[in-house]
């Protein structure tokens, strides 16, 4: 009898799914991994991968760490990809939940560890059919594709779109629409954030939260800032 090799009791679920706008690869850094083809894979999306980080972690020849970092440079994405040295025990867990995404593009795997340590830690995937991971499909929690260029951007690009935030500035006068009673004609200035989003069916579900600052609420409650939660559907009316 094998044990179990991934202790779920002992892996730490993340506490927040708010987008971090980080890729990870977590891995031994090795030609049967993938990497020149997630780096190919990310020159592709370089515009919609604005602002985002590819953390590429693991260990590796110091001579094939050299020819990926070349590679991203020539490739034009060195302001994108983060190469770091290994990490080992509970520091892992941190890795896997500031990630938005864990990609290992490999050519083969008799298992993938780090797939199963990502999805525990309730990070979703994106890896090749060359892992035993079919599952990820239609247990929704990643993306098991064919080995290739085509499908690895495919999937990071719904990866991305997936995990889309959001942040609109406006203004308007407090009587035009905290109290229409008033006289206070004050400028509301809101921030109107989307840190939270999911889709549904294929149409945005937001989670919104709206900061205003001044507001002078009726009641005598006096000058001070107020904070409102509300849910948007993605025709911009309120769920």
């Amino acid at each position: 009898v094998v044990a179990n090799c991934v202790q779920l009791d002992q892996i730490p679920l993340k506490q927040s799914w708010q987008k971090r706008r980080t890729l990870l690869f977590f891995s031994r850094i090795h030609p049967k991994k993938g990497i020149p083809l997630l780096l190919d894979a990310v020159a592709q999306l370089r515009e919609e991968l604005r602002g985002y980080t590819l953390r590429i972690v693991g260990p590796g020849e110091p001579a094939y760490l050299t020819e990926l970092q070349t590679m991203a440079e020539a490739k034009g994405i060195a302001q994108i990809v983060r190469f770091e040295p290994p990490v080992y025990g509970d520091q892992k867990w941190q890795l896997y939940h500031e990630a938005d995404v864990m990609v290992l593009p490999t050519y083969s795997e008799n298992f993938g560890l780090v797939i199963a340590e990502s999805l525990a830690c309730g990070t979703p995937v994106i890896t090749t059919e060359g892992t035993p991971w079919q599952e990820l499909n239609p247990q929704h929690c990643g993306w098991w594709i064919p080995l290739g260029l085509s499908p690895l951007v495919n999937a990071l690009r719904d990866a991305i779109r997936r995990g889309a935030d959001l942040r609109i500035y406006t203004g308007f006068q407090h009587n035009e629409h905290i109290d229409t009673r008033s006289d206070n004609d004050d400028l509301i200035q809101e921030v109107s954030d989307f840190p939270c989003t999911y889709l549904i069916d294929d149409r945005w579900v937001c989670a919104m939260m709206t900061f205003r600052q001044p507001v002078q609420l009726p009641g005598s409650f006096g000058r001070r800032a107020s904070m409102s939660f509300f849910m948007y559907n993605e025709n911009g009316y309120q769920s």
